[in-house]
């Protein structure tokens, strides 16, 4: 007995598949393809600060990059769950591979950008001092002391969301970083 999809099956077997798609649309735009290493940290373009992040992340992987002389430019975004790894920063390499923070060090000695011995101990200071000293300050400034809070925390990382969404995270931040502070560093909480 014959199905009613027997004779679409006759007409699909003598399609080939060679011919489609049937119709091609051309691209609205073409993407923009960069020549250098994009860095994507925290921040605005227009920030008034001094600092291009207060992220303390962004700050650690930009210095490591400008001590090795690594040409790339900076690419300012609020929006961590765009990066491949949902964190921010990430090297995106004109290949399209993307380098998380943590592998920047490795892809820097695979790249032949090594450190001078005279940069590397001075870098080893600076981030000895930047991880001890620095951050907690500059956590507890941004997202516990109130004043910091609302001026830096809430108003530049958090202002795109919604007022409800933007409490929770907030809350989440600040107690997240008091107790990271009392664990980590018990001399500053």
């Amino acid at each position: 007995m014959a199905t009613p999809e027997a004779p679409l099956r006759e007409i699909l077997k003598s399609i080939s598949f060679t011919q489609l798609p049937l119709r091609h649309i051309e691209p609205f735009f073409e993407p923009t393809k960069h020549t250098t290493p994009q860095l994507f940290i925290y921040g605005s373009p227009s920030s008034k600060s001094s600092l291009p992040t207060f992220d303390t992340e962004c700050l650690r992987t930009l210095t490591v990059l400008k001590f090795a002389n690594y040409g790339f430019d900076i690419q300012y975004t609020n929006e961590p769950n765009g990066s491949p790894n949902g964190k921010l920063p990430y090297l995106l390499l004109p290949n399209g591979q993307a380098i998380a923070s943590n592998n920047v060090l490795k892809h820097l000695e695979q790249s032949g950008h090594t450190l001078p011995e005279s940069k590397l101990n001075s870098e080893i200071v600076y981030c000895t001092m930047v991880e001890r000293n620095l951050v907690p300050i500059v956590e507890y400034i941004m997202w516990v002391d109130s004043v910091g809070f609302e001026k830096i925390g809430n108003g530049r990382y958090l202002s795109d969301y919604p007022p409800f969404v933007r409490y929770m995270l907030g809350w989440f931040k600040s107690t997240s970083v008091a107790h990271d502070l009392r664990v980590r560093q018990p001399e500053y909480g």
